[in-house]
């Protein structure tokens, strides 16, 4: 996963730690943040409601979480 597209895009949509949190079930924005930070793998389920909720292309999804 290339975080800093992942957080390259999440301020491009302007949607923030605290939304993607909710999104992708997070009880607050640090789980998140670990995420996004790579700290943390991110699951199938949560790639896709991380490219729901940013709107991502394939392209996108393909270059955020397939690299």
């Amino acid at each position: 996963m290339d975080c800093k597209l992942l957080k390259e895009a999440r301020v491009a949509a302007g949607v923030t730690q605290e939304a993607m949190a909710a999104a992708i079930g997070y009880k607050d924005k640090s789980s998140y943040c670990l995420l996004e930070k790579g700290v943390v793998k991110c699951t199938v389920d949560q790639a896709k409601a991380i490219t729901e909720a940013l709107g991502l292309s394939v392209e996108e999804y393909t270059k955020i979480f397939l690299t």
